[in-house]
């Protein structure tokens, strides 16, 4: 079994994503991205960790043992970043800051 060395955010991100709505459309609306671009961070978090991660029924995708055993850790990590994201951008704001992510955006709402 693989473990993530290191792990790119957006990959935690897109992997909470998938875990919370079992679906790569709805995970790529969630992210803000393209169905096949959700599809293709799919595929390298199933390289970064060694596992399929996820497995096809019907419409929908059904968790491995593996991805249930991650989706807390997960979900945690995930939520962190979020936090101190918005605590960045607090930060920004009260000192007068105009940056944030792409196009002016807070970065909070790029992890959003």
């Amino acid at each position: 079994m693989h473990q993530m060395q290191s792990v790119d955010a957006n990959l935690l991100l897109a992997l909470d994503a998938l875990l919370r709505t079992g679906s790569v459309t709805a995970a790529a609306r969630r992210r803000n991205v393209s169905p096949p671009a959700m599809s293709h961070t799919l595929s390298r978090l199933r390289v970064a960790v060694g596992d399929p991660l996820f497995v096809r029924a019907g419409n929908r995708l059904v968790p491995t043992p593996r991805a249930i055993a991650m989706r807390e850790r997960v979900s945690r990590a995930a939520s962190e970043l979020a936090h101190a994201a918005m605590e960045e951008d607090r930060e920004l704001a009260s000192r007068g800051g105009g940056r944030g992510g792409p196009d002016g955006h807070p970065i909070a709402s790029l992890i959003a």
